[in-house]
């Protein structure tokens, strides 16, 4: 009998969890709309009636989707493009739920049972899907690409390069394999694969430039970038820039081991963001499994490992309940910021955690 590779274990356990994901959200992947569609869709019959998809002044992707889309829709329809977009959703987060399980020491069933409890549970995976966001294959393809780095440096680039030029949740991660040494040649390919993409539509791509950024500013969201301008502190560009080449700089001069460097990219990606959601934090569930692994494998008396056993899975719930940034609209703004800083704290504390535990 023929012994399956890694990647063939991986591709079936994505599938069988895609299926899981299908059942689970079976009513919403079937209603007619989903919450962050419109603006895509909308996107996409601009660019059909060659108009520029930033016209629809809530459409904050890159030109990819709408041009992709445009391309489906062009052959098949608009409804084929929102399958699409549906199916590569689910199929993301199924990626997304076994890769951030990578670099703990889960392996055969007990992984695909834990990965199959995020598919169920997991807030991040039930807000991509249940809104029709792109987070869903965007995170899982740069989780994915990390996962593959070292094996697979090829697939690495073209995932990643992919995954940031559907949606660059994951930009933090490209900066950190392109300043580490050994990773360098993945990152340089996934930049070259997204310059790819975005090349398809060098008209949409200036309007990005010129019209996108200037959209993000004034929006309730779970961002260190809101929180900020919560204190009166507006540096939605620096901000990103400092947070990366920290990250950047810790990586190049430390050369810690991909389960540290795959943590703190996803962490830095995070932080840089300036709109952060639910559903955006699919990049923090390898920081989660990790701190998780460590806490329940101390190797101590029974009292501690409870202890850290309660405080990491308490985290956990203050990351995956940040949604609740949108009842603090009333309240001053001060305490606004500092309500949409705990959660940030709470993923660097874990990550900081979790960093420490090993496969």
């Amino acid at each position: 009998m023929t012994r399956m590779t890694g990647a063939s274990r991986a591709a079936l356990a994505i599938g069988a969890l895609s299926a899981l994901a299908v059942a689970r959200f079976w009513a919403d992947l079937h209603l007619p709309v989903l919450v962050d569609e419109p603006p895509i869709t909308e996107a996409i019959e601009h660019v059909l009636a060659g108009r520029s998809p930033y016209e629809v002044v809530r459409y904050l992707y890159p030109p990819p989707p709408a041009i992709l889309g445009a391309a489906l829709a062009a052959r098949w329809g608009l409804g084929a493009a929102v399958i699409a977009m549906r199916t590569a959703n689910v199929v993301g987060v199924a990626a997304a739920a076994w890769a951030a399980l990578a670099w703990g020491p889960w392996r055969g069933r007990t992984r695909a049972a834990i990965a199959a409890g995020m598919i169920l549970f997991a807030p991040p995976i039930a807000s991509a899907l249940e809104a029709g966001n792109l987070s869903g294959v965007s995170c899982g393809l740069a989780l994915v690409a990390l996962a593959c780095v070292e094996q697979g440096p090829l697939a690495c680039g073209i995932l990643l390069g992919t995954s940031v030029a559907l949606k660059p949740s994951a930009i933090g991660v490209l900066a950190v394999l392109i300043a580490h040494p050994r990773f360098r040649r993945a990152g340089a390919l996934a930049a070259v694969t997204a310059l790819a993409f975005l090349a398809l539509g060098p008209r949409q791509l200036a309007d990005m430039l010129a019209r996108g950024s200037a959209r993000y500013g004034g929006v309730t969201t779970g961002s260190l970038v809101h929180a900020l301008e919560c204190f009166g502190v507006r540096v939605p560009l620096a901000l990103p820039a400092v947070v990366i080449a920290g990250a950047c700089a810790w990586g190049y001069t430390r050369r810690p081991p991909m389960s540290e460097l795959a943590l703190v990219a996803c962490l830095a990606s995070v932080l840089s963001l300036p709109l952060v959601w639910t559903h955006t934090l699919l990049l923090a569930l390898p920081a989660c499994a990790a701190a998780a692994a460590r806490a329940i494998g101390t190797h101590c008396d029974a009292s501690r490992r409870a202890l850290h056993t309660v405080c990491v899975f308490g985290g956990i719930e203050i990351v995956f309940g940040a949604g609740i940034w949108r009842s603090f609209t009333e309240l001053d703004r001060g305490l606004q910021g500092v309500l949409t800083l705990v959660p940030l704290a709470a993923l660097t504390a874990l990550t900081r955690y979790g960093m420490h535990s090993r496969p």
